[in-house]
């Protein structure tokens, strides 16, 4: 008999006279432990304690679970409000500078315009008027 049937006989609980699962204890250690320990287990379990079931345990359990759900459900909302006020001041932001560098782009644009079209007739009106 190989190992894997005798843990099978112990599992099933046919173990009661057995000689051939004696003689198998005798030449196998690891067997041998391995039914001690299993009816040390299932003795424990015939004299262990039985718990009384508390009735409303599940109520104050499912009643604590919505109070929590409903606390952190806070959280979220506040962070989820600050990302977006991120959103909008950042959005903001790049028009306000958008707009900012654009009209000062158009008043450079314009005031190098005027500063070449006065260097242009400053240069033209001292052309003219000069006799050689």
């Amino acid at each position: 008999m190989n190992c894997k049937e005798v843990k099978y006989k112990i599992i099933s609980n046919e173990v009661s006279d057995d000689k051939t699962l004696e003689n198998h204890f005798k030449n196998c250690p690891e067997c041998e432990s391995f039914q001690a320990k299993y009816q040390a287990s299932i003795n424990s379990l015939k004299q262990g304690k039985r718990t009384v079931n508390d009735d409303f345990f599940y109520s104050r359990l499912k009643a604590k679970m919505e109070n929590q759900k409903q606390s952190a459900g806070f959280i979220p909302q506040i962070k989820l409000a600050y990302v977006s006020m991120l959103i909008i001041f950042a959005v903001a932001g790049g028009i306000a500078i958008g707009n900012f560098a654009s009209n000062n782009l158009e008043s450079y644009n314009e005031l190098n315009q005027n500063m070449l079209v006065s260097n242009y007739t400053n240069d033209l009106s001292d052309n003219l008027f000069t006799i050689e």
